[in-house]
């Protein structure tokens, strides 16, 4: 990765993100997500301080004592994403979708501060509380520039982020609909969020790590060789057991001497043909991410593995 060859805390990112894909309800997707990319902003964060390469507003945001989690995931986010990934970021379905979503998105801190009556909530203090969401979509439709608009892009799901750690609570008794309205809302930022932390750890979906009947010259490689070109030899960690003759493969890192050499694909291509792949490999496999070592650096990408 351009900014940490950490492996244990790529390992933790990637063993949160791939219990995400498996739970049921979006609020938990993105609890485990919001908690990978949390450590994503500290491994960059720490970077570019010690490289010198934080901006001058998170500069000034440090010395005063004043740098938010959201300041600190739009430095990450404004600095790692180039030109052409951001504008894809803003014209994706899922951005739009958090733009011309009603009702607006509120603040469960405004609400909770002006002790709120869930059954009736004054357009007063609907306004108050969802200042976060209309500032993203003013600054959406008064065309800023993209480093602006990605800010409030932050400061709304940093607002999701702290929303779901209210409990609901009112003085009138619990806000019925609060959970209701938790999973609604992570539902709809799920996309935006998966494509944010994907673009962060520098796309592993268009990165196929290959150890058994996929790889060149084995029993199924012509599935993959029009996203083949020049493949790569690198190493995951782990370790392969064989049942029924075939090959199932299991991260760990309890042994970080333990690598074991598979075949990189990497390709634009190959991230609209996983499902295809998913449905080829069967129930017996499930797609993760994980880190592999490819000339002493450590990226993240994706391989099958046992499905237990």
């Amino acid at each position: 990765m351009n900014y940490t060859n950490d492996l244990k805390a790529l390992s933790d990112i990637v063993n949160n993100l791939n219990r995400a894909d498996k739970e049921k309800y979006f609020v938990d997707k993105c609890e485990k997500m919001f908690s990978s990319l949390e450590s994503i902003i500290g491994l960059y964060i720490d970077y570019a301080t010690r490289e010198n390469k934080l901006s001058e507003f998170a500069r000034k945001q440090i010395e005063s004592s004043r740098f938010s989690i959201n300041n600190k995931l739009s430095e990450t986010v404004n600095s790692i994403l180039n030109y052409s990934d951001k504008r894809n970021l803003l014209e994706s379905k899922g951005f739009k979708e958090i733009i011309y979503y009603t009702p607006l998105i509120m603040s469960d801190s405004v609400l909770e501060h002006r002790r709120y009556d869930p059954e009736n909530i004054s357009e007063e203090l609907r306004e108050s509380a969802s200042k976060t969401h209309k500032k993203l979509i003013s600054d959406c439709s008064s065309r800023r520039k993209d480093d602006i608009i990605i800010t409030s892009l932050c400061k709304v799901l940093y607002e999701i982020r702290s929303n779901m750690k209210h409990c609901g609570k009112t003085p009138y008794g619990p806000d019925a609909d609060k959970s209701k309205r938790d999973e609604e809302i992570c539902e709809l930022v799920y996309p935006t969020l998966s494509e944010i932390i994907n673009i962060l750890l520098q796309k592993p979906n268009k990165k196929l790590l290959l150890y058994g009947t996929l790889k060149q010259g084995q029993a199924n490689s012509s599935i993959l060789e029009k996203f083949r070109g020049n493949p790569k030899q690198v190493s995951i960690w782990g370790f392969i057991e064989i049942e029924n003759e075939l090959p199932y493969y299991t991260f760990s890192i309890s042994s970080s001497q333990n690598e074991i050499p598979v075949e990189l694909i990497y390709n634009d291509g190959v991230s609209a043909f996983l499902s295809k792949l998913d449905q080829f490999e069967g129930s017996k496999y499930r797609r993760i991410k994980v880190p592999f070592n490819i000339e002493n650096d450590i990226e993240i990408g994706y391989v099958y593995e046992k499905n237990t």
